[in-house]
């Protein structure tokens, strides 16, 4: 991003009282002084180029004084100003200041950055912490949503956690977040939606996501999540919508999922679950309000619970690709399927005559 603001001229008391005038480019590293034709009245100049920094004009810098370091410095992109904490002791303390953060921040930054709370903000986070916390606090302190869907190969940021206590939508979609979820994210009160898909993070589910008492939407989708799924699950009694696909994460189904009588949305996958037996919880059945349950590829066994058969509101269910034995509740035939999965399970039985339009018996 390139700012079209121009440098404020240092006050009076801040100018140098040597005839030189320091005109500062976007870069430091050389110096060139230019001399005035003779019989000029004009001050000689000389140019700092930051782009490049050389050794020599480490002695030149630092004999300034630092707040006029700090001014000059301060409208250079942060991704170019970071790498010049390592010309001195006192560059690495400016620039690693969080005063020093907020000005550059200030100076670069258009005054409605945190609207789309992008301006590359992976960039942001390759920095200092002092610019980690000082975006935070000017753009991102009252926000509420949080849409990522570029390239953000970053673990979540610790300070997002202790700060953005006003958050309630919370996505990042395919952006290469890395790292674990941390414990932290129980933190954030308000949060109503979560939602992680198809990024680069491992570990376990935590626990504390139990804490979210507010969230009504939970989507995880990351192929690297292993583990058990947390029972605290069960706390989230607003949850309509819950959505775990990760092909490494762990039966057996929490019972106390059987408590989120608002669940509109089942989905669970867990592909390489080697925990057996794993049976469907009779306590789903108590799930009323489900639209849509899709409960495949989990290596389950055991039977259809008969509880099943009262969720009369079921237009979608996919028991697919598991391991289930014995009959298919008959109730089900009374439901209105806009979608009816049992294939990959040879073990079940239908004791009535199978719609055309089930799906069944496909190995």
């Amino acid at each position: 991003m390139n700012c079209n603001k121009q440098p404020n001229n240092p006050p009076a008391s801040k100018r140098r009282k040597s005839n030189d005038t320091i005109h500062a480019s976007n870069h430091i590293g050389e110096s060139t002084r230019t001399k005035p034709a003779p019989g000029s009245t004009e001050t000689p100049t000389a140019a700092i180029d930051l782009d490049q920094p050389k050794k020599q004009t480490v002695a030149q810098l630092t004999t300034l004084p630092l707040e006029l370091v700090a001014q000059i410095m301060s409208w250079i992109r942060p991704t170019k100003v970071w790498p010049l904490r390592g010309l001195s002791k006192a560059f690495n303390n400016l620039i690693s200041s969080t005063s020093f953060a907020s000005l550059n921040l200030d100076r670069i930054l258009p005054s409605d950055a945190g609207s789309s709370v992008y301006y590359k903000l992976g960039k942001v986070f390759d920095g200092p912490e002092s610019y980690q916390s000082e975006y935070v606090r000017k753009y991102l302190i009252d926000c509420c949503t949080i849409r990522i869907y570029q390239e953000f190969p970053h673990p979540i940021p610790k300070i997002w956690l202790r700060e953005l206590k006003n958050l309630v939508h919370w996505k990042m979609s395919q952006c290469g977040l890395v790292g674990t979820i941390p414990h932290e994210i129980g933190n954030l009160n308000n949060l109503e939606t979560l939602e992680f898909f198809d990024n680069k993070l491992v570990g376990e589910i935590p626990s504390t996501i139990g804490n979210l008492g507010r969230l009504t939407s939970l989507v995880l989708s990351e192929k690297r999540l292993e583990g058990y799924l947390p029972s605290e699950l069960g706390n989230l009694v607003l949850l309509t919508n819950l959505e775990i696909t990760c092909k490494n994460v762990m039966g057996p189904i929490p019972v106390e999922i059987g408590n989120l009588t608002k669940l509109e949305v089942l989905k669970l996958s867990f592909k390489k679950n080697r925990l057996v037996p794993n049976h469907l919880p009779r306590e789903l059945g108590k799930l009323t309000s489900l639209v849509l349950l899709d409960i495949n590829c989990c290596k389950l066994d055991g039977t259809i619970p008969l509880e099943f058969g009262e969720l009369v509101h079921l237009r979608h269910i996919d028991l697919s690709r598991n391991n289930l034995n014995g009959p298919v509740p008959a109730e089900f035939t009374q439901l209105a399927f806009d979608f009816c999965g049992f294939y990959g399970n040879p073990k079940l039985s239908f004791p009535f005559p199978v719609p055309a339009d089930w799906f069944v018996n496909q190995a």
